[in-house]
């Protein structure tokens, strides 16, 4: 079955009488900026430009900059993201309360049953952005279908990782009856798979958003042949696959976990988990495919590789194939540290049972 509207993930709505700071666009960013040092609200009031320019004030303020260690930058992050959660925006009527605000289509979708409440400026810009990416749609370059993502659902915005699948699906030459897409998110490695001739695909994926997203992607495109599983991993589903696809978080989550972004860090039991629920989910000449990245040994060279990790100690699988490709140069705008993304290649490792 799957989630309904009321279990989405979303910002949680502020409701009831809290203490602000109001701020027009005359107002004093300086003063601003100190009470939310404080740990208290500001709210905007006048014009959406002005919580943009109270964002661009404290990014100045923080010294934002793409110098310094990876966990500096982490650091900054953090303390942009504390600091700037508490600037607020009023909703009413699904609209926002200031003048020349973009209409917020999720406004409408996710808080059906509310009339009045608040939300920080990040997450309504986060609304905003993933809004114009659902209404106007994705194109990719691996099949000729839009996808129109979720909101609080990772899409891709590079594409090395999907055009290695490409190739790989283009040369594979198993049985092509069930496939199972763990972790399906937007769906595109499933319709990869449709392409490619599969009879069924079975995705599955934690994320509720992911979920109903995919349903409405399935619908949209008329496909027969993708089932959804809500759950994690394999979401409790014992049927066993000719081709078994993960496309995991690249990163590990090192520290805190909380509010831990799940679609670019895992846990530290995820391919632990992964790997031992696989083992009995192939049919005989079964592969798994995992998509993955050089990112955690040149972010991390402390911190074992995953799939490494399993083909050495566990006796499990083997290493059928590994191809790689570069990824192509970043944005010098980028914030992150462009050395570690000139070393970077996406890979696809193809495991078999031992």
């Amino acid at each position: 079955m799957l989630p309904e509207i009321k279990d989405l993930i979303k910002p949680v709505p502020i409701q009831g009488e809290i203490e602000v700071y109001p701020l027009k666009a005359y107002g004093h960013f300086s003063e601003a900026i100190s009470i939310l040092q404080q740990g208290k609200f500001v709210l905007i009031t006048d014009k959406f430009s002005t919580g943009l320019q109270l964002l661009s004030e404290l990014k100045n303020f923080l010294r934002f900059n793409n110098q310094g260690s990876f966990q500096q930058g982490r650091d900054k992050r953090n303390s942009y993201r504390l600091l700037s959660h508490l600037i607020l925006l009023e909703v009413r009527n699904h609209l926002l309360v200031v003048k020349k605000a973009p209409d917020i289509g999720w406004l409408r979708i996710l808080y059906a049953d509310l009339d009045e409440f608040a939300l920080s400026f990040p997450e309504l810009q986060g609304l905003n952005s993933s809004w114009q990416w659902y209404r106007n749609g994705l194109k990719l370059p691996v099949f000729p279908h839009q996808i129109f993502p979720w909101f609080g659902c990772y899409f891709p915005t590079r594409f090395e990782h999907l055009e290695l699948f490409q190739d790989y699906l283009k040369h594979y030459s198993g049985q092509r009856k069930t496939a199972i897409d763990v972790g399906a998110g937007t769906g595109i490695l499933s319709f990869m798979l449709e392409n490619a001739g599969f009879e069924r695909m079975i995705a599955t994926d934690n994320h509720p958003n992911a979920l109903v997203g995919l349903a409405e992607e399935i619908q949209r495109k008329n496909s027969k042949r993708i089932e959804l599983h809500f759950g994690d991993l394999f979401a409790g589903n014992e049927e066993k696959a000719d081709l078994i696809v993960f496309n995991p978080p690249w990163l590990p989550a090192i520290g805190k976990t909380e509010n831990l972004d799940t679609a670019i860090y895992f846990p530290p039991d995820l391919f632990d988990r992964f790997f031992a629920q696989s083992s009995s989910r192939l049919n005989a000449g079964g592969k798994i495919v995992i998509i993955f990245s050089n990112l955690i040994k040149n972010l991390f060279p402390q911190e074992p590789h995953p799939v490494e990790r399993e083909i050495k100690m566990n006796g499990r699988f083997s290493q059928l194939a590994l191809f790689t490709k570069e990824v192509s140069a970043g944005s010098s705008k980028t914030r992150r540290n462009l050395e570690h993304r000139a070393q970077e290649q996406v890979e696809l490792w193809v495991l078999g049972v031992l």
